[in-house]
């Protein structure tokens, strides 16, 4: 999801005219107003990313505390600050914090506390890297400006989240590292867009899921597929404590995942599966039918630890 821009960006805000597109108020498809320019509109407006909003929305609940690191323009942020009590939203990008801003204020998000800051392992400064479409403590072939920006490290800040999402172009390893401590005190749920999975990051991001997975392994945490790119990390006391209510979306979602992968790389829909839950099953019956067993059959949850 894009997080980044500056220049035009910047510009607009304050009234720059000529060739640059100015932002305007627009209603999303789901009723939240955003300040936004017209590039950013698929963004913002449409319904990108809907499996990771609905994943978290079947996550909620109203007493949660949600932290969204790497806010952006808000599409989560301002969408979660009405399910949960709380929200933290960390944006050290101040171009695109402005503008996050403005889209807090718009919805009338009161309970967001934003963050100028960007998550790490530690505490000093780094070069956030900026382009037209992202930014990243990575540095970037074709950035066209840095700006220096505080890091921290959740740790540090003693906050206890029951849901937690990162975006961070390629950084997202670090910031794990840096919410240990709170990941073994709070279990809470992480889902992780993981930048070695698209192919514009792949070669600089190569082998960094491998050590995020190691990282969670050794804290309790399996993941559950939500995209091609996404990862939900659900603590195994979750999985073993059967809190469906929450978690079934997410199951839903990862054992359909897993069937199209098969059909990707060339096996039967079911490769994988215990016999019990296809045999005289075609795949379509298999979906619609997956939700009522996720709900009553403590096993779907379970064989994800396996």
């Amino acid at each position: 999801m894009w997080h980044g821009g500056v220049g035009g960006q910047a510009g607009a805000i304050h009234g720059a005219g000529g060739g640059v597109a100015v932002p305007d108020v627009y209603v999303s498809w789901d009723g939240f107003r955003w300040f936004i320019s017209e590039p950013w509109h698929t963004e913002v407006l449409g319904k990108a990313e809907i499996g990771v909003l609905r994943t978290l929305y079947s996550l909620a609940r109203e007493d949660y505390t949600f932290v969204d690191v790497g806010a952006g323009l808000g599409y989560y942020a301002v969408r979660m600050s009405k399910r949960v009590k709380r929200v933290h939203a960390f944006e050290p990008n101040p171009s695109v914090r402005r503008i996050l801003s403005r889209n807090l204020e718009l919805n009338g998000c009161e309970n967001v506390k934003v963050w100028p800051v960007a998550l790490g392992v530690g505490r000093g400064a780094l070069e956030l890297h900026i382009d037209k479409l992202s930014s990243s403590l990575l540095p970037r072939r074709g950035a066209e400006s840095s700006v220096a920006v505080e890091v921290v490290s959740m740790d540090e800040l003693f906050i206890t989240p029951n849901i937690i999402k990162i975006d961070v172009e390629g950084y997202e390893l670090e910031v794990l590292r840096g919410a240990e401590g709170t990941l073994k005190l709070c279990a809470p749920y992480v889902l992780v867009e993981h930048h070695d999975f698209r192919p514009d990051w792949a070669e600089q991001c190569k082998g960094l899921y491998e050590k995020c997975e190691a990282l969670m392994a050794r804290l309790g945490y399996v993941p559950l597929v939500i995209t091609d790119v996404h990862r939900l990390w659900v603590p195994k006391v979750a999985l073993l404590s059967k809190r469906m209510d929450e978690l079934k979306y997410a199951l839903w979602r990862h054992y359909v995942n897993l069937c199209f992968k098969n059909l990707q790389e060339g096996r039967a829909w079911y490769h994988g599966l215990p016999k019990t839950w296809w045999w005289g099953m075609c795949l379509v019956d298999f979906i619609e039918e997956l939700p009522e067993h996720i709900e009553k059959e403590a096993d779907w949850a379970e064989a994800v630890i396996e």
